[in-house]
């Protein structure tokens, strides 16, 4: 079953939440989600966000990129030696299903924009 909802390209995406009582980790009421998926991550792994650029924070942020070394061990399996990452993301459900042709308009601009 799929309930509409899509993982969203975030790095220029806003988000305008109304209702305050919604709100979470960032409490303006507009806000780029780039911003609000960085303090997840940061929050997740435990780093302040005004502290994720620092050296000491590589480490902890493997957990979200390349991935830290551990064991699995499954029921009824045996021990497995590997990797495991974390990944966050937004995920985003419109009201309304955006049509294909919802985006002619701006493609004839861009086209008119390359002549």
């Amino acid at each position: 079953m799929n309930s509409g909802f899509e993982p969203m390209d975030c790095e220029e995406a806003v988000l305008s939440l109304e209702d305050s009582k919604q709100r979470v980790l960032i409490y303006d009421p507009m806000f780029k989600a780039a911003k609000l998926l960085l303090e997840m991550r940061s929050r997740v792994i435990d780093i302040y966000s005004h502290h994720w650029q620092e050296e000491s924070a590589q480490p902890k942020k493997r957990w979200l990129s390349d991935g830290v070394r551990c064991e699995l061990l499954k029921p009824g399996g045996r021990w497995q030696s590997g990797k495991i990452r974390m990944r966050i993301c937004l995920e985003f459900c419109p009201d309304e299903p955006v049509s294909p042709l919802d985006n002619i308009p701006q493609q004839m601009k861009e086209a008119d924009a390359e002549r």
